[in-house]
This record gives C-alpha cells, structure tokens and sequence, in this order.
C-alpha cells in the first residue's frame, strides 16, 4: 500500500489522471488509518507517455485483485476497516482499452520505444517507491 500510494503521488505530478488520484488519495487515508509513517515520493523526471501511464495503471488495478482477495481474508479488524483503496472500482474494461490503443500503434519506431521506455522508468519510479518504505533500507530493487 505505501508503495502504491508514493508512487501513484509522483506520477500523479507528471501525469496528472483523476484515477491516479483518486488511487493515491484512497492508499493515503487508509495508511493515515493505519498509522503508517509517511515516506517521500520518488524523483519522477519529466513528462510521461499517458499510454505507458496507462499500461502501468490498468495493469497494477488487475493486480489488486489478487491482493484484494488477501485483504478480505484478514482477520484483523484494523485491516479491514482499511479498505478504500481495495475498495476502488477496477475498470475491467480499461484494460482492454489500453491494450486495443497499444496494438492500434505500429510496434516499431520513436512513439513505441517512447511507451516502453516511459514504462520502464514507471516500473522504476516503483521500485524506488519500494525502495524507501520503512524497515526496506539498503534493500536492492532489480
């Protein structure tokens, strides 16, 4: 949760998506609910291609479902009263969307070395994320 909420916050900075917001708002009450210590956000560099924004998002949106399962099967109370992030709506057809405006674009060139590039230093920006959540210091993220 804390490396969701500081990495949606600095791509939220780049590039600002009312999803991406409404992710790192929700992540943000229930670590305060939590208690959970704040941790700085991530160097994010420039602007960012809203496609590979887009990969990164729909994807970690599938992901929570996986996690969300573990989440309901908590008997922790505190926990559980600590759903709004688990709670969002996941678009199931936003990653269909993204996938279809991917193979739309020609697979080879600048625009498609642009999003791959773009996604990668997301998947940065969440190793970082990571990287500085409390009791991971000194942790190496491939």
């Amino acid at each position: 949760m804390q490396t969701h909420h500081r990495a949606f916050r600095a791509l939220d900075a780049v590039a600002p998506l009312p999803a991406l917001c409404d992710l790192a708002d929700r992540a943000g009450r229930d670590l305060d609910h939590l208690g959970a210590p704040e941790a700085p956000v991530p160097d994010r560099g420039g602007p960012l291609d809203p496609l590979a924004v887009d990969y990164i998002l729909q994807g970690s949106r599938l992901g929570t479902k996986v996690l969300k399962r573990r989440w309901h099967a908590t008997d922790d109370p505190q926990v559980r009263a600590a759903g709004a992030y688990f709670d969002a709506p996941i678009d199931a057809e936003g990653w269909r969307a993204t996938c279809d405006a991917l193979a739309a674009r020609p697979a080879a060139g600048p625009a498609a070395d642009r999003v791959v590039s773009d996604a990668l230093r997301i998947f940065d920006i969440f190793g970082t994320a990571l990287a500085c959540a409390p009791g991971e210091k000194g942790r190496r993220v491939a």
